[in-house]
């Protein structure tokens, strides 16, 4: 399903690589932000894009404190949290544990 979600990743203060998405709003979603991540750039920019999908696909199911991820070893906690770049606004925000985190 084609869609119009970008995500701009960025390099953190402690070397990681954080990510935020726009385009969800269009969507009734909120906005996803990562930060801390310490793998390639190009996971996070899909494990973003592939959440994104899947929230426009099934609705806001992503309750604060739930836990995602690509495979059973990699835990991924989702915070329902304000934006760390626009005050105010309410994101999912990946909290990255063990491998890839920080």
């Amino acid at each position: 399903m084609p869609f119009c979600v970008g995500v701009m990743l960025s390099r953190d203060a402690s070397g990681g690589v954080s990510g935020v998405t726009r385009g969800l709003a269009a969507f009734g979603l909120m906005e996803i932000e990562a930060g801390g991540f310490k793998g390639d750039p190009r996971q996070l920019n899909g494990l973003m894009l592939d959440l994104a999908g899947y929230l426009i696909e099934a609705g806001p199911v992503i309750k604060d404190g739930d836990t995602i991820g690509p495979d059973a070893a990699t835990k991924i906690v989702v915070r329902h949290e304000t934006s760390g770049f626009i005050p105010g606004q309410s994101v999912y925000r990946l909290h990255f544990q063990g491998k890839g985190g920080a």
